[in-house]
């Protein structure tokens, strides 16, 4: 948000009317700056290690090391895909 947005007051939301219902929207100074994050700043905030950041979900079963390891690391990667592509229902169901 900017530090001197006179339209939301340093709040980054706007109240608006809406069918005579008083609600909040997001200023355009707030819009802005979410979209000013760049993808490593997200990373930081997930707290995810530097060193994974240039990884796929296919090079997480590069690291087993045996049958066994390569194994459990397809069934990890298969069950974090399946999440990843099924969110609305996952959250829905109250897996996610």
């Amino acid at each position: 948000m900017s530090k001197g947005c006179p339209d939301c007051d340093y709040t980054g939301y706007i109240p608006v009317v809406i069918n005579n219902e008083k609600v909040l929207k997001n200023c355009e100074c707030k819009v802005k700056s979410e979209e000013a994050t760049t993808w490593e700043e997200k990373l930081m905030e997930a707290r995810i290690p530097r060193d994974y950041w240039n990884l796929s979900l296919e090079d997480y079963q590069n690291f087993a090391t045996n049958d066994e390891d390569m194994r459990e690391n397809d069934a990890s990667v298969g069950n974090v895909k399946r999440y990843i592509f099924n969110i609305p229902r996952m959250v829905k169901t109250g897996e996610g």
